[in-house]
């Protein structure tokens, strides 16, 4: 895994972050075979989702790096003023996941609408009070996240993501923060959680 397996140009910082993603794919898979709640056949997923996208992100840095390094005086000059006619009309926009590849095989259900998808990071209150990035709440296992108004109907019923070791997380816009019942539930502060669920027309999504 890591740079033992695959090398990539410094543009976009992501060599450090595919091993990252190396490590966890792999790790979650080694919990579930050594803990008794999968078989040996669940790591050859590993490969199988990992290569592909790590080939896919390297091409992109590469992309990236033949417009950022382009060694050509007038092709340099001629990206300069172009780059700062488009900042200029405001057409600039924030990159954000969007240049990440989504998985396309392995264990992800294909025919869902957010299938291998990067998750999206949303600021949140805490039910402590404080606001802070999703992630820094969420426990390393899978997660049931949901906008729903009133999930308890269902979520108490998700019993394959508890027997992952699942969490089940409730994002509103309003309302008090919590965590309680098995169920954490948080309020966003900048809509980007509910956003991308209503863009795609999602109730509830499995991280």
């Amino acid at each position: 895994m890591g740079d033992a397996v695959h090398q990539t140009p410094p543009f976009l910082g992501q060599g450090l972050c595919a091993g990252i993603r190396d490590a966890v794919n792999l790790a979650w898979k080694l919990r579930l075979v050594l803990r008794g709640d999968a078989g040996e056949t669940l790591l050859d997923s590993y490969e199988i989702e990992r290569k592909p996208h790590v080939r896919a992100v390297v091409a992109s840095a590469k992309e990236f790096g033949k417009i950022i390094g382009e060694l050509d005086p007038e092709a340099a000059a001629e990206r300069d003023l172009r780059l700062r006619a488009e900042l200029k009309a405001g057409k600039a926009e924030t990159i954000r996941q969007r240049f990440i590849s989504d998985l396309v095989s392995g264990l992800i259900a294909r025919d869902a609408v957010l299938a291998g998808r990067l998750f999206v990071q949303p600021h949140v209150r805490a039910p402590d009070g404080r606001t802070c990035r999703l992630d820094d709440l969420l426990k390393p296992e899978f997660a049931i996240a949901t906008t729903a108004a009133a999930p308890m109907a269902w979520l108490s019923d998700v019993a394959s993501c508890q027997g992952l070791s699942g969490e089940r997380v409730v994002i509103t816009t309003s309302g008090e923060s919590s965590d309680a019942d098995g169920i954490l539930s948080v309020v966003e502060r900048d809509g980007l959680f509910a956003d991308w669920m209503r863009q795609h027309g999602a109730s509830a999504v499995i991280v």
